[in-house]
């Protein structure tokens, strides 16, 4: 059988390089089917099933092609063996013309050649001659595409001429020769060689109707229909009436929401912005009944995910149960509108306006206005002489000759052709008491008041004293603290800079009594959130229950204060300018004397066992006030009135505070006062120094009560 075998495989290389080239030009394997001369299929079969041989049971008819493979183990390493001469034998000695002519041309390319063992260079053992049918010279070919079909159309088919073709979502399916199928999404297309026309991100005409994709291997194609609207022609300023349908957010169909969005939506163009009025009217979606007031509020064109709350809100009709809906649109080409839907759905829902732009026409049919009122003054009325109108949070009414009404805020006045005299943000003057608000249309106007008081004068260098209101912190209204606030402050003006004296007295809030004393610190003309402990104190008077706090201010134009009570408070401190009147040098209520128990305006910490106090650190603060002077457990309590009596001598620089150990003698004095049972922990004295220029030091002597040490004792 191994002799048998090997004498066909030497004919089947044989016969091989008798094929012609052009059989090869494409993927081709060769099958062969040896059959020896008057044997009987069966014989064969035997040897393909002693060699290991592959059965090839499809017919030529069902696929082509036909092959029989010897396998590697009973082939045991022939074509290693057989020598390079009997292969060039082989091919000598069998020519192609015997071949050729016994092939005929109808069979199904079925050749029998008969080979002499001794012109085939076989072992003498082999067969006189071998039959080998080499038939069914097959060629595989790769699968053609023989057809192409839409499997899935573009997210988008509809477009404004002017937009860009977007081919996104398309998907195709190539239907082959062997009838398999492939489906193909657009960002495939380029590796499977399939291409467009037009070419995705091309500009669309009116005139692009459809897309022709093509396989161009096969040169298949299939078109799919687009529609190409005519881009929007700008609107002369007016009102209009349009068709309108909810759509689909993403589909091109009609949405769920549809049967709630009345057909009919009214256009107004005013400076070339569009604003559309829209009515939801009550329906049923999915069986279940919504009126138009469901809808709570919108979002046109949104940006992002809506926060409710946030959107535009309606104007309800009760007895038809709808609501009625106006805002901006930067097109007509499908605008996309997020609603949030109330019971029974709460949720936001996302549509697109429809609009029919065909239908469109002037609407002739508003009611004409009859009045005008202020319905919200703008939340500054209050101003200087010099400062720009700000209307932010005016509104009005429009009444009309149908009975309806139509509030309008500032920020609509454009679009409703509402004009203010003077205009917003111009700079205003005394004499502008008033802002006049028209109705360009029908004519009508309505007035709002506003005060303007003159513009503030640099105050000369000394005191003055001056009204002053405690303000809501960004309202033109009195803030609830206004009873806590003694109506006349003091003012001092040094070098150009103003430093305003307040105080605060005993009052009632909220049926509770709170006194002057509960104000714990403040902060002048705040920068971020103030912090606790940081702030200014004041000076209380226990008898009145009242503490005055003096502080540096930059206007007088409504400077903000904050307060510390129970927790932080912010006003506006009002001066009214109009009532400050110049006191002098002299305080007409007579020198105050510096109360020694009050609260420290200033505190300073001592560096070792001494501190230096010089003017730059008292300037600012009044002879009746007080400062700390820290000494680890000790506070020495200074009245600003004697530092700066100290100060103003010549060629001072400071007054410096010295602890001292005291002597033997004065210890022994001490001692000998206080019980058998007590002992000193520490003693030592006070003195105060002139720091002169010239580095002299000076002790200051006579300083009789006005001086005190606090001493905090720690039990051990």
């Amino acid at each position: 059988m191994m002799k048998r075998l090997l004498s066909a495989w030497l004919v089947f290389v044989m016969v091989l390089t008798m094929i012609p080239a052009a059989a090869f030009a494409v993927d081709t394997e060769l099958f062969v089917q040896g059959e020896q001369d008057g044997a009987e299929l069966s014989d064969h079969e035997e040897s393909e099933e002693a060699s290991g041989g592959t059965e090839h049971e499809a017919s030529e008819e069902e696929s082509g092609e036909v092959g029989d493979e010897a396998p590697e183990e009973e082939a045991g390493g022939t074509e290693h063996e057989a020598p390079e001469e009997e292969f060039g034998e082989a091919e000598s000695e069998v020519p192609e013309e015997e071949v050729e002519h016994e092939v005929p041309e109808e069979q199904t390319g079925e050749i029998e050649v008969e080979t002499p063992e001794e012109e085939a260079g076989l072992p003498p053992e082999a067969p006189e001659s071998i039959g080998m049918q080499l038939a069914q010279v097959g060629i595989m070919q790769v699968e053609a595409v023989i057809d192409i079909n839409i499997q899935a159309p573009p997210a988008k088919t509809t477009y404004t001429a002017g937009e860009e073709l977007d081919l996104t979502g398309l998907t195709v399916t190539l239907k082959k020769d062997d009838a398999s199928t492939e489906d193909v999404a657009f960002e495939d297309f380029e590796s499977r060689e399939i291409t467009t026309d037009p070419a995705n991100g091309t500009m669309l005409a009116k005139e692009d109707t459809k897309i022709t994709i093509i396989h161009t291997a096969s040169g298949k194609s299939v078109e799919q229909l687009i529609a190409v609207n005519p881009a929007e022609e700008v609107l002369a300023d007016g009102k209009y009436k349009i068709d309108v349908r909810a759509w689909n957010a993403t589909n091109d169909a009609a949405s769920m929401m549809a049967g709630m969005l009345e057909k009919e939506a009214v256009l107004e163009v005013a400076g070339g912005k569009i604003y559309a009025t829209i009515k939801f009217v009550k329906a049923a979606i999915m069986n279940i009944p919504v009126t138009g007031e469901s809808v709570q509020e919108v979002w046109p064109e949104p940006t992002g995910t809506p926060v409710v709350g946030t959107g535009v809100k309606g104007t309800v009709n009760p007895a038809e149960e709808s609501q009625t809906f106006r805002f901006e649109i930067s097109t007509l080409d499908m605008p996309r509108l997020a609603m949030f839907v109330g019971a029974p759905m709460n949720s936001t829902q996302t549509i697109r306006l429809n609009f029919d732009q065909s239908s469109i026409e002037p609407d002739s049919t508003e009611a004409a206005v009859t009045e005008i009122a202020v319905k919200t003054a703008p939340t500054k009325t209050t101003y200087t002489a010099g400062e720009k109108l700000n209307l932010t949070g005016l509104a009005v009414t429009l009444k009309k000759d149908n009975g309806s009404t139509e509030d309008i805020t500032f920020a609509d006045f454009g679009s409703k052709g509402i004009t203010t005299t003077p205009a917003n943000e111009a700079v205003l003057a005394e004499e502008d008491i008033k802002i006049m608000i028209t109705h360009a249309g029908s004519g009508k106007t309505v007035e709002q008041v506003i005060t303007i008081n003159p513009a503030e004068e640099a105050l000369a260098d000394g005191k003055y004293k001056i009204d002053v209101r405690a303000w809501h912190a960004t309202n033109d209204a009195a803030s609830m603290m206004a009873g806590m606030l003694e109506k006349e402050a003091a003012l001092e003006v040094v070098g150009g800079k103003i430093y305003a004296t307040i105080k605060f007295i005993k009052t009632t809030l909220y049926g509770q009594v709170v006194t002057g004393e509960s104000v714990k610190e403040v902060w002048p003309e705040p920068v971020g959130t103030p912090v606790i402990g940081t702030g200014l104190k004041g000076t209380v008077n226990p008898e009145e229950e009242s503490q005055a706090f003096r502080f540096e201010i930059s206007t007088l134009d409504m400077p903000r204060l904050a307060m510390y009570t129970t927790s932080i408070q912010t006003i506006r401190l009002n001066f009214d300018a109009s009532t400050i009147e110049k006191i002098g040098d002299a305080d007409p209520e007579g020198p105050k004397e510096p109360n020694l128990e009050g609260i420290p305006a200033k505190e300073i910490v001592s560096q070792g066992e001494a501190a230096v106090i010089e003017l730059q650190d008292i300037e600012n603060l009044g002879e009746e006030e007080i400062i700390a002077v820290k000494f680890n457990q000790y506070t020495v309590i200074l009245p600003v009135k004697l530092l700066k009596e100290q100060l103003s001598a010549p060629n001072v620089l400071g007054v410096r505070v010295v602890k001292e150990a005291v002597s033997g003698a004065i210890k022994n004095d001490m001692q000998s006062v206080l019980a058998s049972k007590d002992s000193i922990l520490e003693d030592f004295d006070l003195k105060l120094q002139k720091v002169f220029s010239n580095g002299v030091l000076e002790d200051v002597h006579e300083l009789k009560n006005r001086i005190k040490v606090a001493i905090q004792l720690i039990d051990e």
